[in-house]
């Protein structure tokens, strides 16, 4: 894995397509990503397409992000411009770094002190438990979304197409304990991959929402 510091010149970026309709601006703390699902449509991004490493192999860390964010949704707030974030769409908010660099939980700090108006974490990672503390603070501030990446309930499947990301039933125990902490909470089955018939089972009581 090939781990590099940069300086993003923003950290806000205004959305497009039809998976982010309801959000106004994409966050990512990293560029790159770690897990390498095989199926992830940032491979075919811009941001992959012009680097020489495969995706999955490296990580930027965006040193600036705290500071980029409160620069810009203090601009946004200025201009009376809804803030709707989606977080993220082009890596996991929670990579392996995160343990150690702590930028993710670093932005949702400063969110506390400058909350958008909702704010939507995606990840497929369990790590997102450590910073239950910020969260239920944050939520007193902004409508607060927790989305886990659940794509199957196998993981023979599971291991065929993500054998780097966290395992399903680590996933499930983090939702569980999201929801369980009070926060909302939503299973984001995307892409579907073949599945058990217990699959809606093991969400039941754990979820608010089904993506």
């Amino acid at each position: 894995m090939q781990i590099d510091n940069t300086m993003a010149k923003k950290i806000l970026s205004e959305t497009k397509g039809a998976s982010t309709v309801g959000f106004t601006h994409s966050l990512n703390p990293y560029s790159g990503c770690a897990f390498g699902c095989s199926y992830c449509y940032v491979r075919e991004m811009p941001i992959q397409k012009y680097k020489d490493i495969p995706w999955g192999e490296w990580i930027d860390i965006k040193l600036n992000a705290v500071e980029n964010y409160s620069k810009e949704i203090n601009s946004l707030r200025r201009r009376n411009k809804p803030i709707n974030i989606f977080m993220s769409t082009a890596t996991d908010p929670y990579q392996p770094i995160e343990r150690k660099v702590e930028i993710t939980r670093k932005i949702l700090t400063e969110m506390i002190e400058s909350p958008p108006d909702f704010l939507q974490i995606q990840t497929r990672s369990p790590l997102v438990v450590r910073d239950l503390d910020i969260l239920l603070e944050l939520q007193q501030r902004c409508e607060l979304l927790v989305s886990m990446t659940i794509e199957t309930d196998r993981e023979d499947v599971k291991r065929l197409f993500a054998p780097l990301a966290p395992g399903i039933n680590q996933r499930l125990k983090a939702l569980r304990n999201v929801h369980a902490a009070g926060i909302a909470t939503q299973a984001s089955i995307s892409p579907l991959l073949p599945f058990t018939p217990d699959f809606p089972k093991r969400l039941q009581g754990i979820v608010d929402r089904i993506y």
